[in-house]
């Protein structure tokens, strides 16, 4: 499995265009799985269920989404999702080894095609010169290929828990619909050959 890490410049355009449109992002996934016959989970962290609530929002949702789960504790990381505590002790649970493990776990529990995981610090309170809050870690599972973005939302100008949950869901959702369009591509280019 190849796991890529994107660059601060990647996922500020990510954010931008999918920040005008989350509505049409949403759509956009959710016909694109079920077209494609593909399920969805959700592994949530620091949002606490947003991912869920936006994917199962749109109509057609029953048809592709498999599971939500908010692990908010490392404890029910290790438990559910399967995140060693030796992981979580070595890197920190707002790390991007343990977004990675996060989805890779939900893949293993769930079975779904697309897996998307959430690790990170919406605050007010929490945060450190190190990790400020508005740090976070997404976790784009689709196929064989793990995609990992480090946020900084405070860069895109998100300071309030709230903003910064919303800020990390227009994040993920703009990744996953990148990704699956990335996938679309290469099967359409395995056709021609």
């Amino acid at each position: 499995m190849g796991i890529f890490l994107l660059d601060d410049k990647k996922m500020c355009q990510i954010y931008k265009d999918t920040e005008k449109a989350l509505d049409k992002t949403l759509l956009h996934i959710v016909q694109y799985l079920n077209k494609n016959h593909m399920t969805a989970a959700t592994a949530e962290s620091c949002t606490g269920g947003l991912l869920s609530q936006m994917i199962t929002s749109v109509p057609g949702a029953s048809r592709v989404f498999e599971l939500g789960i908010c692990t908010y504790s490392e404890r029910m990381k290790t438990s559910f999702l399967y995140v060693p505590e030796s992981l979580i002790a070595g890197k920190g649970v707002i790390s991007a080894e343990v977004a990675a493990e996060m989805a890779k776990g939900l893949r293993q529990i769930s079975q779904a095609d697309l897996c998307l995981s959430v690790t990170g610090l919406a605050g007010p309170s929490g945060g450190t010169p190190e990790q400020p809050v508005g740090t976070v870690y997404i976790g784009v599972l689709s196929g064989q290929s793990m995609k990992i973005a480090h946020l900084k939302l405070w860069q895109f100008g998100l300071q309030s828990r709230e903003e910064i949950r919303y800020g990390t869901a227009v994040c993920v959702f703009g990744l996953a619909e990148q990704c699956l369009l990335e996938e679309a591509e290469c099967r359409k280019k395995n056709k021609m050959l």
